[in-house]
């Protein structure tokens, strides 16, 4: 059992998982990610000019068609412009204010590209859940789920803290040093062979909590973007998940047509 006291916003010294990451990234995505953090970090601020791509090819050792796919991700979500003639220039939006979310899919992407590289695991124990998270994983009163918090990050910015109720028939197929290097979603795509069918998201905005304020970085009463998340499995509840973030880093995007 790993716990925090959030109150000074301290966490856990964890050991380096001894077992490998079960979600598989491509060498695009690395790439993508990779320089999603250079201009997270600022290290690539607006207007910059990023390498050619045969110059990319040679700093990360990757094929040009690996270089072309990371920054076609890069482009889709409005982090970089190509100008015919002149080069790939980065726009300077965030990667986090401009995600667009379209599919389950998606989603499982974004859980995967805001994984931290060092672990941040808050708590990963037995608990009676929430009112909300027994109802929908149709627990009694007396019956605990699994319980992960967690801080994501893109870069070293602190972006949202999740936590997640996980039924324990679910929980005890995933072990603590799986969560350090991977997410629930992403086993669930992966090793588990449950991947998610449907999921029910709902938005709302509230006060800091003792549980977001410190590792948010933020003031106990400040406002924040409460996201809550119903993952649906091929066999039935997988999690229920709520997600507190930091205002800065949420916006969300969608494209409506008429039928």
């Amino acid at each position: 059992m790993v716990k925090l006291n959030l109150a000074v916003g301290k966490t856990p010294d964890l050991k380096a998982p001894e077992t490998p990451m079960f979600y598989k990234v491509s060498l695009a995505d690395k790439l993508a990610q990779s320089l999603v953090a250079e201009i997270s970090r600022g290290s690539l601020k607006r207007g910059a000019q990023l390498p050619t791509e045969t110059e990319l090819c040679e700093i990360h050792g990757v094929s040009r068609i690996t270089v072309r796919r990371a920054l076609d991700a890069l482009q889709r979500n409005g982090l970089i412009e190509r100008i015919a003639g002149k080069g790939t220039f980065v726009t300077g939006r965030s990667k986090i204010a401009e995600w667009q979310l379209e599919s389950i899919e998606d989603l499982i992407k974004f859980i995967a590209d805001t994984r931290t590289d060092v672990p941040k695991i808050l708590r990963w124990e037995l608990v009676r859940p929430i009112a909300k998270a027994r109802a929908f994983l149709g627990l009694s009163s007396h019956e605990k789920s699994y319980l992960m918090l967690a801080v994501r990050y893109i870069g070293k910015n602190p972006v949202y803290i999740v936590e997640a109720y996980l039924p324990r028939a679910i929980g005890d197929l995933i072990k603590l040093q799986d969560l350090s290097k991977t997410t629930p979603v992403e086993l669930y795509e992966t090793r588990l062979d449950m991947p998610p069918q449907r999921v029910v998201e709902e938005i709302t905005v509230t006060d800091a909590n003792a549980i977001c304020a410190g590792p948010l970085g933020i003031q106990i009463g400040a406002p924040v973007v409460l996201h809550t998340l119903e993952f649906h499995g091929p066999d039935g509840p997988l999690q229920y998940v709520r997600e507190w973030w930091h205002p800065k880093y949420f916006k969300r995007r969608y494209e409506l047509n008429r039928r």
